[in-house]
């Protein structure tokens, strides 16, 4: 049962912090993706992970050992890790089988068990009909599956992951995204994947620890990450959102123009608030006059569509409110066209109203 555990991790250049005390823990077999902006210190944390880089404080366990400390690390090689990198890094004087056997045989093991398992490695990222190729016979997709079979061949604890589809184009990206989580279920590695993809991280991940300036900014689900994300970070990183400024007072969420009840199982004091708002959950109805249809559930508000984008499978509208305040951002379905300056009424779902925590401390800030 490989368990990888990071805790209070931290690696400073002089006075700059590259990665600021990161405590993550991995289960045995999960898929974690670190998520961020470049710069964000992702990079460098795997790097630690893999024994590259000696932390400033803290250390890194795996399966109870100590790897990693200020004390010194154990070498890469001897960490029971594999690595892909973002130039696949394969030579390109061996052909896909001496590519997918290279570890093996650095490790010495007999030719016939070497033969297997290239064999079995190959079939189950579909590449034994190249097995007699060179990489430059090769597509890009085709030599990134042969970097994951050269590092899934030496059945390592964990698998390490450096923006290894940032070379390929859009269609080639979905398709490797998928071919990633496949061969993770099919061998259940410890996996840890860097990414600024946020689709690539949804797509593939088992949790996402979305960083920002060294710091894991929220630890979780691709579902409650983007259902419920916990700081302005979150919320905008992950997927498109409109953050509202209010104030509570009492058991209700006061913002200019509307009100709404403070969702269930929320507390705090009265004073701002920050909630977000996905645009894919507002509602928008022709508006003929002024009396405002009845949805159960939702803050209906008159407005205008400031501006529009067909992006193929939504439209993307900037909504102006009558009532005043911050524009809004709505997401709707080819086939309701709203024209530019059409009159609307936008309905704001109350479950979509979500709060985000730091509001009182950004405010205080400020």
């Amino acid at each position: 049962m490989t368990v990888l555990d990071l805790k209070g991790l931290t690696k400073s250049y002089g006075s700059f912090k590259a990665v600021d005390n990161i405590s993550l823990r991995l289960e045995d077999g999960e898929f974690l993706s670190l998520l961020g902006p470049s710069g964000c210190g992702k990079t460098t944390t795997l790097r630690m992970i893999a024994g590259f880089i000696t932390p400033t404080e803290g250390t890194i366990h795996l399966d109870g050992e100590e790897i990693s400390s200020p004390r010194g690390v154990v070498p890469p090689e001897r960490r029971h890790m594999s690595m892909i990198f973002q130039s696949y890094a394969i030579w390109p004087n061996m052909t896909v089988a001496q590519n997918v056997g290279f570890g093996l045989r650095m490790k010495r093991l007999p030719k016939d068990r070497i033969a297997r398992q290239v064999d079995e490695t190959l079939r189950v990222v579909q590449l034994g009909h190249l097995a007699e190729r060179y990489p430059a016979e090769l597509s890009g997709g085709q030599q990134q599956r042969v970097a994951l079979a050269r590092a899934v061949a030496l059945q390592p604890k964990v698998m390490l992951l450096d923006e290894p589809l940032s070379n390929l184009d859009a269609n080639l990206r979905e398709e490797m995204r998928g071919e990633i989580k496949r061969m993770h279920d099919e061998f259940g590695i410890t996996t840890v994947y860097v990414t600024h993809d946020q689709s690539e991280a949804m797509a593939i991940s088992d949790r996402i620890a979305v960083i920002s300036a060294g710091r894991i900014e929220q630890l979780d689900t691709p579902y409650r990450l983007y259902s419920r994300p916990t700081t302005r970070f979150a919320a905008e990183f992950i997927g498109r959102t409109n953050l509202v400024d209010g104030r509570r007072n009492g058991a209700r969420l006061e913002f200019d123009g509307f009100s709404a009840p403070a969702p269930a199982g929320t507390g705090g004091a009265d004073g701002p608030v920050l909630v977000s708002i996905r645009p894919q959950t507002l509602r928008l109805v022709p508006r003929t006059d002024d009396i405002a249809p009845d949805i159960p559930g939702a803050r209906v508000l008159p407005g205008s569509v400031a501006d529009r984008t067909f992006l193929g499978e939504r439209w993307d509208y900037g909504l102006s409110l009558a009532t005043g305040g911050a524009g809004l951002r709505a997401a709707g379905p080819p086939e309701e066209n709203f024209e530019t300056g059409s009159a609307v009424w936008i309905a704001i779902p109350e479950r979509a109203i979500v709060l985000v925590e730091d509001a009182p401390l950004m405010e205080a800030a400020e």
